[in-house]
């Protein structure tokens, strides 16, 4: 919370200034609406009450004569209990059951009433209305209110030339060019998968989880003290169905982009039981991340140049999407960059 004190530190008791801040760890929303249920709980109200005040407002703002309105209060409130649009409660409150447009069609049988049906209707009902809308108003200290309106900062000439520069730069790509020992990648990428496969065992694992069963004082089953642990199965073990070298070269290829020969150099390190383990599609793909990981490493840190395509660039639409690093001979798009802006 916050409340408002002068340079000193001393409490400003100035009407105009002195409100009351509450900085909540919530949105803001969120936070404004449960204060609104919380109050609305603890005072008990409910915007569906037909209370003697709106009956009491009805009456004088339909135009009943001030004579006539304590009778027509009675007969209104007489004949809306014995309607079928509100219903008594226990504690005797009239609650309402039926929408403003049903209401409408209620018909009376007190003459006063009668008389000024229309307007006791449209009357009613807009009272209704404004209860239900009733809410308390909460200030955002944190944030001034924002006027929705269009905001211009620049012509359209200049955010025309504004968006040709950006869009110049964001179409060219680039060839990065690193060196990478082939047999030290080798070697590692085979180690990483056995290590990470090896560790790995046959057993179907199930996730258990045990916790206390009650039920509340509206009989609604809860669950307390959930704890979850893993097993392993004692009769379910993962199976293995072998697959030829060349579907697994493929697949690998197709997911790291790595050459098939030096696919196969890693796949013929593996030993026998990490070789059948990604015969299995789940182990496979540990090993395709394992690889991808590693030739991340091997290339960020053996990285020599970047330079940019002469001639080849992106599409206009493309130009905000994530960068990818792709083979040059899947770049389709050309163009002819400026060479003033080249770097030298």
């Amino acid at each position: 919370m916050r409340l408002p004190v002068d340079v000193s530190g001393a409490r400003c008791y100035d009407s105009a200034i002195n409100e009351l801040t509450i900085v909540a760890n919530d949105y803001y929303d969120h936070f404004a609406d449960s204060l609104q249920n919380d109050y609305n709980q603890s005072s008990g109200f409910n915007k569906e009450e037909v209370t003697a005040d709106i009956i009491k407002r009805t009456i004088i703002e339909a135009g009943v004569p001030e004579d006539k309105v304590e009778d027509a209060y009675d007969a209104f409130k007489r004949e809306l209990v014995a309607s079928k649009y509100v219903k008594v409660d226990k504690s005797g409150k009239i609650i309402m059951q039926t929408s403003e447009v049903d209401f409408t069609n209620i018909e009376f049988n007190d003459p006063v009433l009668i008389e000024h049906a229309e307007m006791i209707k449209e009357t009613f009902v807009k009272a209704m209305k404004e209860k239900g809308s009733k809410k308390i108003e909460i200030a955002n200290g944190d944030e001034p209110p924002f006027e929705n309106k269009t905001q211009k900062y620049v012509t359209e000439a200049e955010f025309y030339n504004m968006y040709q520069k950006l869009l110049s730069i964001l179409q060219k790509r680039s060839v990065y060019r690193y060196k990478l020992d082939k047999d030290e990648f080798i070697h590692r990428a085979t180690a990483g998968i056995e290590n990470q496969l090896l560790r790995k065992n046959d057993f179907i694992q199930f996730e258990i989880t045990k916790a206390e069963v009650d039920f509340n004082d509206s009989r609604k089953m809860k669950m307390a003290n959930a704890q979850k642990q893993v097993e392993d199965s004692d009769t379910h073990t993962i199976t293995y169905e072998p697959k030829p070298l060349f579907d697994l070269v493929n697949v690998i290829m197709a997911n790291t982009m790595l050459p098939r020969l030096a696919i196969i150099r890693i796949i013929k390190g593996l030993s026998a039981e990490a070789r059948n383990k990604i015969n299995n599609q789940d182990y496979l793909e540990e090993a395709i991340k394992t690889i991808n990981k590693l030739l991340k490493e091997f290339k960020s840190k053996e990285f020599l140049t970047a330079e940019l395509i002469e001639g080849v660039g992106a599409l206009e639409k493309d130009i905000f999407e994530v960068d990818k690093i792709v083979n040059e001979d899947e770049i389709k798009y050309l163009f002819t960059p400026n060479p003033a802006h080249k770097k030298r």
